[in-house]
């Protein structure tokens, strides 16, 4: 499944004057870039992602840059047109998606993107997956007694 080809809407985002990505598909529904600040924390992030609609298949959750920043870095970001944006990684979440997928863009972790072959087991509910790793984690923030999950 082509996902490029021709020049498309992108989002480019650089952090302290090197570009980190340059975020587009033909097949883009939306492209959204964040930064998120976690004052208590003393932490950022900046975040591309978004979904595609590949015809004929049910919607995709795009994924091209997570990314942490520091105080008194310079993020930019941009809207250009561009023949050849960084090609995102694809999942879903959505377990009940129609049409059903045949595509091959691979269900994933609903926490942490990762796909069922990089990790060592996966539970399903009826709308999303979890892998044992995500589970072992916010297991451990509970047990822990940390209430910032």
């Amino acid at each position: 499944m082509a996902i490029t080809g021709g020049a498309v809407l992108c989002i480019e985002v650089t952090i302290n004057g090197e570009q980190r990505v340059l975020a587009g598909v033909v097949m883009a529904e939306t492209l959204n870039a964040s930064v998120t600040v976690h004052p208590g924390f003393n932490q950022a992030w900046i975040k591309v992602d978004g979904e595609i609609a590949p015809e004929g298949q049910p919607n995709a959750d795009a994924h091209w840059l997570m990314s942490s920043a520091s105080v008194g870095d310079v993020v930019q970001i941009r809207l250009i047109e561009s023949d050849d944006p960084t090609t995102p990684s694809l999942g879903r979440t959505d377990l009940e998606a129609k049409p059903v997928p045949t595509d091959g863009i691979p269900f994933v972790c609903g926490f942490c993107g990762k796909e069922p072959k990089d990790v060592d087991g996966m539970l399903a509910g009826r709308k999303a997956m979890i892998c044992h790793g995500c589970v072992r984690t916010l297991y451990g923030m509970l047990g822990d007694g940390d209430t910032t999950v």
